[in-house]
């Protein structure tokens, strides 16, 4: 599903889903409705609002729900994301509602001075299976986004 909106604010969104319960939530965006170019301090803030509102979910949920979020030390997809241009951040977080628990991946960065926000969550027990289609789905969706990293690059210097 592809929701497409005019106020550069709220940007574009694309859903994806699989079979298995799994979906991925793609936010391009940018910060102002002048859709001036996102710079790398506020791309930075941005990041970490947004890791600070994940923490936090147990606020922003109505309710008395028994909610916990944890995030994991180790990203089950390091080195998953390249990008010359910014910092890309990459983490994951185990999240509990009541008795659903999942795992979720936050990867971000700016391109072209717009925000890319990728919200990857999967149920747990995680399956191997559902490891490498993330891994596959990740590595296809970068190469949309970066498609001059997807070719071996012989300019750069070691």
């Amino acid at each position: 599903m592809v929701r497409k909106n005019f106020n550069p604010v709220f940007g574009t969104t694309v859903h994806y889903e699989n079979p298995n319960g799994s979906f991925a939530d793609i936010y391009l965006y940018r910060l102002d409705t002048g859709a001036k170019a996102v710079s790398p301090a506020e791309f930075e803030q941005n990041y970490q609002e947004t890791h600070k509102r994940i923490l936090n979910m147990k606020n922003d949920l109505e309710g008395d729900l028994d909610v916990s979020v944890q995030e994991i030390p180790e990203n089950i997809y390091p080195g998953a994301v390249s990008n010359d241009s910014s910092a890309v951040h990459a983490v994951s977080f185990q999240i509990k509602i009541e008795e659903e628990e999942v795992l979720s991946h936050l990867i971000m960065f700016e391109k072209n001075g717009t925000i890319v926000k990728i919200r990857m969550t999967d149920p747990l027990p995680l399956s191997e299976t559902a490891i490498l289609d993330n891994q596959i789905f990740l590595a296809d969706l970068l190469k949309q986004i970066n498609p001059e990293d997807s070719v071996q690059r012989t300019d750069k210097k070691s």
